[in-house]
Order: structure tokens, then sequence, then C-alpha cells
């Protein structure tokens, strides 16, 4: 390494670091060392504080350092004019100098030291300049306000005073109130509500290091409504006393209407002030109600009224009330029913469907209130009654009602109603009440029995009614249809009607048992109450209602009826020549006896049967009917019948299919039995027109209600029918028919009716016929004879083939359903001579005959 010299250059310096490097170069030149400047100390102190107005000297010292430094104030990055100043011992000082320094010269101040090296040292101080604060008062959102509103004071140090004011809000300038909020900050915001009291200012006050200030007071100006009073000399009046009332208002803004009113008629009495003055002119804040004569409609609740309008627009109203009491007395006092709007002193009351009812006492409002008091007299004695007891007592109304759950008799009497009033003392009035009831259920008696021997005879029965108002309405009924009273009437007691009735029932004994009750019902009440009901029972003698004759052949049987109707039942006999029959006389004369007893137990009925019936037991049989009040007695007979007559009445008539009707008038008969008829022909043949008959032919059959043989037959069989029909189809033109009928019965039978006809062609047209009725007296004797001769021979021929033998053993059959066909053989055996002797003259037995005409 080599050390030199530089001796003629100027001197260098070198920092530290390049100095240790060059220790181990291999040359090294030494040089003079470089270092930054320092600041040694810098006055006053920070921070620091003075007050605006003073002066202000900061002094800064530094080391210089090499190469030598710069040193310079800056304040808010501005160079500040300072004087530097050169210190023993290689140190340097600069000064900065400012006079009457301001609140906005206050902050830092920084003093900046540095040389060529770049190093550069700095020292700051702080300058905070202090001042008073200064006051902005204002009340947000405006000085204006009703009454009951809230505002804000703002208390502004509009100066930013330092250091902090404490800042105080007080209401008036007595500073002995405490304020109303202190607080230490620039700016104070209070709400608070505002009210009328708050007459006087607000005052704003700040205070700090420096000195203290007060903004100028403000007043607000609380609006509101007005605040009305009454005076009264006297509240409580009798009708037709004088009324005296002063009313006074106060408010901001004053009022601009002030009046009188009676709440009930929301009606104005008195008004001052006129119209609305839009202008704002104020009222008098004082009227005077005086009336020289108060009535009752002047009672009640009256008030006095002041209205004004605030800075808004908005109306407020103030409203003093007070009450004025009117006396007076109750008037038009009367009694009537729920049942009608009209008043009366006779009050009839019918209960309504719901079974209640009311008595109103209505009067006329009456004041003070009154007592209302029911009275209750029956037969002119005071009662309690039982339904409404204690009698209640009803205030401050105009009408008062007593209610009856279920009206009846027992509330009928006298009502009073009374009224109490404090200050005029007992009214009262009256009315008779009449329940209307439904009748009561009627009695039933039986007045008069009657001996049931002798009839047609009465029974007397009395109904009762004993309470109903109206009177009852009785109505008899027997058997369930309306029977007419004989007598009826009425009866008034106390408060209700009695009523009776009296019927008067004729007995017979077709009405031997009759049910008999009676009804009760009013005009108002048209349901009907029923009494209990009488079973009418009726005794009385026998009587015997049917006995007939019974009629039989020898040997049939035939049965006798007595049929009696009595109260109690009859004992029935039988008598035979006034001789008992018993029952050893019906063992040996071959009889029966039957009774047959009905339903009703009043009707029996006796039958005497005679198995067969012979000469000793035809004769007259007599019934005898016995109870306990009387006998009665008939007489019947056994009787032998005879054949039926038949009257002369064939008629013939032509009818189309070349057939005959035939009718005759009914057979007569005495006897219950039943009639047929026989119908049957002779048929004579014309060989030629002028030549005769050749041949005769005849048929026979027997007419009943169902035979319907060779011809076409309807008929009536019982006697009562006024005819019967038959009819004989196809007979043929050109020939003689000889017509016969005859009526039978069990007895036999009875002579035959006949007819003849000609059965001819019309001479004018071939298809047309012409039938002619001939009598037998009309014939010709040859006729005549032809007919018996042709008759003859065939009853000849009959007999000798054995066919007549046949057919007058076989009676003319009836239809299988007609009860004819059970008829008894004996009676026809009986009836065979009496056949047999017809059959010579007219064959009423042989077959259809098969001879075709045609």
């Amino acid at each position: 390494m080599s050390l030199g010299f530089s001796l003629y250059a100027p001197p260098k310096c070198m920092v530290i670091q390049e100095l240790v490097n060059s220790l181990f170069a291999d040359s090294l030149v030494l040089t003079a060392p470089c270092y930054t400047p320092r600041i040694i100390s810098v006055t006053p102190d920070t921070p620091h504080f003075l007050e605006e107005g003073k002066s202000l000297e900061l002094v800064c010292v530094f080391t210089d350092g090499v190469p030598s430094a710069s040193a310079k104030w800056v304040f808010n990055n501005l160079t500040m004019s300072s004087i530097r100043k050169t210190l023993p011992g290689q140190t340097s000082s600069i000064t900065l100098k400012k006079s009457d320094i301001s609140r906005h010269e206050s902050g830092k101040y920084s003093c900046l030291v540095s040389n060529s090296l770049g190093s550069r040292s700095e020292a700051i101080v702080s300058v905070t300049v202090k001042y008073g604060p200064e006051l902005k008062f204002r009340v947000e959102p405006f000085d204006k306000a009703i009454d009951g509103e809230n505002r804000t004071f703002v208390c502004e140090d509009i100066a930013i005073s330092y250091p902090v004011p404490t800042i105080s809000l007080l209401y008036s300038s007595d500073n002995l109130r405490p304020p109303l909020v202190t607080a230490r900050k620039h700016k104070l915001n209070y709400t608070m509500r505002v009210l009328k009291s708050h007459t006087e200012a607000f005052f704003c006050r700040a205070s700090n290091d420096v000195n203290s200030t007060q903004a100028p007071p403000i007043t607000v100006d609380v609006q509101y409504q007005p605040m009305v009073t009454v005076k009264i000399e006297h509240s409580e009046l009798k009708e037709g006393e004088p009324l005296f009332a002063q009313c006074e208002a106060v408010s901001n803004p004053p009022p601009r209407r002030l009046y009188w009113r009676l709440d009930k008629s929301m009606k104005e009495v008195g008004a001052l002030g006129g119209k609305w003055d839009p202008l704002g002119a104020t009222v008098n804040s004082k009227i005077t109600l005086d009336l020289s004569k108060v009535d009752r409609s002047q009672g009640g609740s009256w008030s006095c009224i002041a209205t004004n309008v605030l800075h808004n627009s908005r109306q407020l109203t103030g409203t003093a009330n007070f009450n004025v009491t009117v006396y007076y007395p109750p008037t038009d006092l009367k009694i009537r029913s729920s049942l009608s709007n009209d008043a009366s002193d006779q009050i009839i009351l019918k209960p309504s469907a719901s079974r209640q009812a009311q008595l109103f006492c209505v009067f006329s409002d009456g004041n003070p209130p009154v007592t209302v008091t029911w009275k209750f007299f029956r037969f002119g004695q005071l009662m309690e009654h039982p339904s409404w007891q204690p009698v209640e007592k009803y205030h401050n109304l105009r009408q008062s009602a007593i209610t009856f759950d279920d009206p009846n008799e027992s509330d009928s009497g006298t009502y009073c109603c009374e009224i109490e009033s404090g200050k005029f003392g007992k009214f009262e009035a009256c009315a008779n009440l009449t329940v209307m009831f439904e009748p009561d259920v009627p009695s039933l008696d039986l007045k008069s029995q009657p001996m049931p021997v002798t009839l047609p005879h009465t029974a007397e029965f009395r109904c009762e009614v004993p309470k109903a108002n109206p009177s009852a309405i009785i109505k008899w009924y027997l058997d369930g249809v309306s029977h007419d009273p004989t007598t009826q009437g009425h009866e008034k007691v106390n408060y209700h009607f009695k009523s009776w009735s009296v019927a008067r029932i004729v007995l017979s004994p077709e009405k031997h048992r009759q049910l008999v009750w009676c009804s009760s019902h009013s005009e108002e009440f048209p349901h009907e109450k029923t009494s209990y009901k009488i079973t009418l029972l009726v005794n009385y003698s026998p009587i015997i209602q049917n006995s007939s004759n019974a009629y039989a052949m020898e040997g049939d049987p035939a049965t006798l009826i007595c049929t009696v109707i009595s109260r109690p039942v009859a004992q029935v006999c039988w008598y035979k020549n006034n001789v008992p029959i018993t029952p050893e006389y019906e063992h040996e004369q071959d009889m029966v006896t039957k009774v047959v007893k009905f339903k009703d137990e009043r009707t029996v009925r006796s039958e005497l049967t005679i198995r067969q019936v012979t000469e000793k037991n035809r004769g007259d049989y007599k019934c005898t009917a016995t109870n306990t009040f009387g006998t009665s007695q008939a007489v019947v007979s056994v009787l032998k019948p005879h054949p039926p007559r038949l009257e002369d009445s064939l008629l013939a008539q032509f009818i189309p299919d070349s057939s005959v009707n035939l009718s005759w008038v009914p057979a007569q008969s005495r006897y219950p039995m039943k009639t047929w008829y026989q119908v049957w022909y002779h048929t004579s043949i014309r060989v030629q027109p002028s030549a005769g008959f050749a041949q005769v032919s005849s048929t026979i059959s027997a007419l009943d209600r169902n035979s319907m043989s060779e011809i076409s037959l309807v008929t009536k069989l019982d006697h009562n029918f006024t005819r019967n029909y038959a009819i004989i189809p196809r007979l043929q033109p050109g020939n003689f028919y000889h017509l016969f009928v005859r009526a039978c019965n069990e007895a036999g039978c009875s002579d035959s009716i006949n007819r003849i006809f000609d059965f001819e062609p019309s001479h004018s047209s071939p298809s047309q016929l012409v039938t002619k009725e001939v009598n037998l007296k009309e014939m010709t004797i040859l006729e005549v004879t032809l007919s018996l001769v042709v008759g003859c021979l065939t009853i000849a021929l009959c007999y000798l083939i054995g066919v007549l033998g046949h057919l007058c053993e076989e009676d003319p059959k009836p239809g299988r359903h007609d009860p004819t066909h059970r008829q008894d053989r004996r009676v026809i055996a009986r009836n065979k001579q009496q056949l047999h002797g017809l059959c010579s003259e007219s064959p009423d037995e042989p077959q259809q005959s098969k001879t075709d005409n045609s």
C-alpha cells in the first residue's frame, strides 16, 4: 500500500465507509471527513400556546456540517422569512419572528437543516393561537310555535374558538335561574317543548380562557288556543227563573269569535263579534249570558266557545262547559198496555203469542228524577202481587213498566202508578185491568137418567165452564157430530164469567150406544177444550126385527129365523101351538135350534131348523124374546110352495140374421124360490107354396142365466126383474113356427104360453123376408088338424124307438153354473109326472132336432 498526499488539490471529505474501504487499497489518499448537520435545540418547546395578537419567536440551533448546511423555517409548506446566525463552536441558529399573530397562524412550524450530502434534519414546533368565542343564536325551524310543540335552540360558536368554549342556554335574564343546558362544545343544539307559559326571552352564553360572550336574546311566540272561564250565579233553577253567566277568553293570538252554545241544540246563543273577520280584528274577550225566564228546554250542558287562528292558519277552539239544571214537574200521567198505544182507565189484556204482557205508566219527563211506584188493588184492598213484588222503582224515565210472564185471572184488578218528585210532590194514575184467558176445561154431568122402559125418552146433560174471559162458547157433540144445546147462559163473577149449557138427547133403540161430550172455547181463544166423554147406553125391551116364513116340499129341510134387538140381550124361545119347543121336543120332531149373538151385544138371531118337513110339521110357530124390560113375540109358518104363475104376455120380434127375439113378463111367485124358464118351438115345413105342411120338427131348451145351447139366449132369472129375453136363431123363411114358454121352480112348472109365426119370403124381393104372427084361432081347421096329426105321429115314432121314454125322464138342464143345476132330484121326480103329461102336447124334453131346414 502506498500513501500519498495531494498538497495542491482542494480539501475533499470522505465519508466513513469510503475511508474504511481505502485502508485496504494499494494506495491511500488522506482527505478531511464529511458529516451531516444536526439540530441541537428549538425554542420554545412544543407545543406552544399564545393568545391571538401576541408575538411569536421561534429559534432553531443546529451544528453546521461538512460541507456547510442550509437552514429554514417552513409553515404550511411555505418558507417563512427568518434570520440565521453563526454561533461559536461550528454551530448556527435560525430565528423566526411574527408580531400580532392571528388564529389562522396556528399550526406546525418545521425547522429544516440540510447540506449537499443530502442529509436533512427537521424539528417541529406546534403553535396554537388561543381566541375567544363568537356566538350565533337561533330557533329552528322558526321562532313561532303552538303551545306544546317542540322547538330546537341552536347556540353555535361560529369562530370555533380555542380552547373549546362552555356554552349555556338560559331562560329569562334572571341569573338565579339555572341554565336549561350547559355543554363544552362549539355548537349546542337543545330541543324542548315550548309552552304558553314561556313568555320571557331565551339567552345563549359562551366562555373560554380567552373571554366570555352572550348572543342576543330570542323570544319565542308561543300561540295557544283560547282559555275560557265562566262564572255563573245559579246553576240549579226552577222553570221561569232568570239565568245569568259571564264568559272570559284569553288566547294568543286573541280570539276572533266568542259565543254561547247550548250543547243539546247545537245553536249559538248571543254571539259577539259578528261574522268572521278576515282582516284578523279581534272581538271582546268577555261576553254575558242573560236569560230572564229559563225553561226546561234551556237546561243541560252549556258552552262558552272562543276561536282564534294561528300563524299556520290553523283554527283553535277553547271551550268552557257548565251545566244548568232546570226543575219542572211531570205531567200527562196515564197507564196503557203493551197491546195498545191508547191510554184508558179500563184495560182488557189478552196475552200475546209469547205469553207475556206489560202495563206501562207513561208521563212527560219530570226533573228532578221521579220515583215510580206501582200498587195493585183487588176488591178494593191493596194486594201484594206475586209476580212482581216488591214493586220496582224507576228513575229518570218517561215510562215505567211491569211485566206479566203469564197473565191469568188472578192478575185482574186495579193498578195505580204513583210518581213522586222531590220538588213537586206526588202524582197518581189508576186503571182497571181485566185479563182475558182461555176457558177452563168444561165439566160434564148427567142430570137425569131416563127410565128405559118406554121409548123414546130423553137424557139431560149439563156442561159447565167455571172460569173464562170473555165468556165461553159451549158446543155439544154426540158421537162426534155437533148437537144443538137446549139452553145455555153466562154469569159474571168478579173478573171472569161462568158459563153453562144444558142438552137433552132423545133416546131410541137405533141409538142405543152414544158418546156424549162438550167443549169450550171463546172468540179470543178459538182452541177447543173438551170435557171427559160419557158413554150413554140405552136399555129397552126386545124388538123382533126380522121373522120370515119357511117354504118347503115334503121331505125337504126348512129353517125359521127370528132376529131380535134389545138391551140387555133377550132370551129367545120357540113355541108350536103354544107348546114350548124343548130339547126333548126337538129330538122327537127332528128339529134343531141355533142361536147366533152379534158383536154389538144387543142383537141375537135364533134359527129353528126342521130337517125333513112333513104335514105334521107344517103350521104356525111363535118366536118369543124376553129380557128384564119386556117381552116381544112373532108368528111364522112352515108352508108348502106352488109353481109360479106366468101371464100370457109372449111377444116375438124379427131381427136380422133370420132370428126371432122372444120376450115376456116375468113369472109371479109368493115364495122365495128361484124361477127359471123353458122355451121350445115346433117347426112346420112348407112343401109347396099352396100345398100346406109336409113335416114338423121341434126343439126345447131350458133357459137360465148362463145357458147358451142351440139358441143364443139372454135372460134374467130373478122374478123381480121386469122382462126376460130369448133369441131363436137361424129360422128358415117359408115355415111355420110354434113357440112355447113356461116358468118353473122347485114346486113345479106353470102352464105354457105360445105363439105361432108364419115366416115367409117377401114378394117384392127374394132377399127380403116377411114375418107373420098367426094365432091358433086364425089357423084353418085343416092346418090345425094337420099339425095335430104330425105331432101324434112324431110321438108314436119316439115311443117306437125308445127315445121318448128317455127324453121324458130327462128334465131340461140349466147351465152348469146356474144354482138350479144343484136342485134336489126329488123335486124332479115329483114333477116327472107333470112333465110327462106335457110330452103329448109339447115335446119339451127331446134332444135338439137334427133336421136342417135349409
